[in-house]
């Protein structure tokens, strides 16, 4: 979160105003890590966004319009309040849903990936593999954020595709539709990313916890 972090880094130099922001910024955190500890669904959270997270919002926006006349703009903290106000409509929309997160982080490490592979994304084949390969990290990506196991996932979905799965119920076979079919178990070790290679796909055995009906043929 660039806003959080500008004032961070200022506050670490010893500027006074950007740590009155980053106590108010950092209550806003604070609500977030009671509602995943809390197990919060969606509606939940929204609930809970509204009821403390929306007044903290209005004590940081009157802090903002109170201390963007007092920085100078060319300071780190004044670029900071800058980018701050001009995002606003932003990064208020957390409060209408609550499926959306209070920071992106979890955006940047994704794109991170991405840039690492820079590399590897020269020999997609022109357009067409460049299209194909974002789907591909799309739905790998799609199944880290939801707890699902890729490689057994892809065994599973493609299972399935092979036997026929009618086109019509396709978002069906999205990883954030899979119920148990394909999730690690809690005790299993986290997950890595995937960095998939054009023309390198090992022949490994699937997963052992894929599906229980697909156990057999697995085997």
């Amino acid at each position: 979160m660039l806003v959080a972090r500008t004032q961070v880094e200022a506050a670490k130099e010893g500027d006074r105003i950007a740590l009155e922001g980053v106590r108010i910024i950092a209550r806003l955190f604070a609500i977030e890590r009671a509602s995943t500890i809390a197990g919060d669904t969606a509606g939940q959270r929204r609930a809970r966004r509204e009821q403390l997270s929306h007044p903290i919002l209005d004590e940081l926006r009157a802090w903002l319009d109170d201390k963007r006349g007092l920085v100078p703009p060319r300071t780190p903290l004044g670029k900071g309040l800058g980018y701050l106000h001009r995002q606003w409509h932003r990064l208020i929309l957390f409060l209408d849903d609550g499926h959306i997160e209070l920071t992106n982080n979890r955006r940047e490490r994704e794109l991170r990936r991405l840039v690492l592979g820079r590399r590897n994304w020269l020999f997609t084949w022109l357009d067409l593999g460049g299209e194909r390969t974002a789907a591909i990290l799309s739905i790998l990506g799609t199944c880290i954020a939801h707890g699902v196991n890729p490689r057994a996932y892809l065994h599973h979905a493609t299972k399935l595709l092979v036997q026929g799965w009618p086109q019509t119920k396709l978002r069906e076979l999205l990883p954030d539709r899979v119920t148990g079919a394909c999730r690690a178990p809690r005790t299993a070790p986290r997950t890595r990313a995937i960095t998939p290679r054009v023309g390198s796909f090992p022949a490994r055995r699937p997963a052992p916890w894929c599906t229980a009906a697909g156990a057999d043929e697995t085997a």
